[in-house]
């Protein structure tokens, strides 16, 4: 909540900036043209210097903003998928089902990954969704119950543990 607020804060900041600058730059104030004996082409082009950056910073919070939704909602999914499927009490039908519905965040990931400039946060759900594939990827090898994982399809734990390789 705190974070989006922020972000709407400084959007609001932005957008109402430029609409007051192309304002001025359309019709200065008579205060202003009474201070500065001549409203000149520098004065216009100043102020049109900083509508052209102050739109550009509003794209770039923008894109930012966007990015970081997505990035949340993978998030959310993956820990869905993972709570709903992966759980301590698992069976090979939604082990399946979970490595399908990664399997496609992975792809849509990989995608996002090429597309979008590189941050900690993109690197953080493209690792999460790696490990929670290879947490699946395990759990459907394992032909056993073992410790608190119990997988429907196979209740008994064998007498000596064997190592499930990826």
């Amino acid at each position: 909540g705190g974070n989006r607020l922020a972000s709407n804060s400084l959007l609001e900041a932005i957008i109402f900036g430029t609409r007051l600058a192309r304002q001025i730059i359309a019709d200065p104030p008579l205060q202003l043209r009474s201070e500065l004996p001549q409203w000149d082409d520098v004065s216009r082009n100043f102020v049109a210097a900083a509508v052209a950056t102050t739109e550009a910073a509003a794209l770039t919070i923008n894109e930012a903003a966007d990015e970081k939704i997505v990035l949340n909602h993978t998030w959310d999914e993956i820990r869905r998928i993972m709570w709903n499927y992966v759980g301590i009490v698992r069976s090979t039908k939604r082990l399946k089902r979970a490595l399908t519905k990664i399997s496609v965040i992975q792809t849509e990931l990989d995608e996002y990954y090429w597309q979008t400039p590189l941050s900690p946060e993109v690197c953080e759900v493209r690792n999460i969704t790696q490990v929670a594939y290879l947490t699946v990827l395990s759990a459907l090898k394992r032909r056993e119950s073992r410790g608190s994982h119990y997988i429907t399809d196979y209740p008994t734990q064998r007498h000596r543990a064997i190592d499930t390789l990826l």
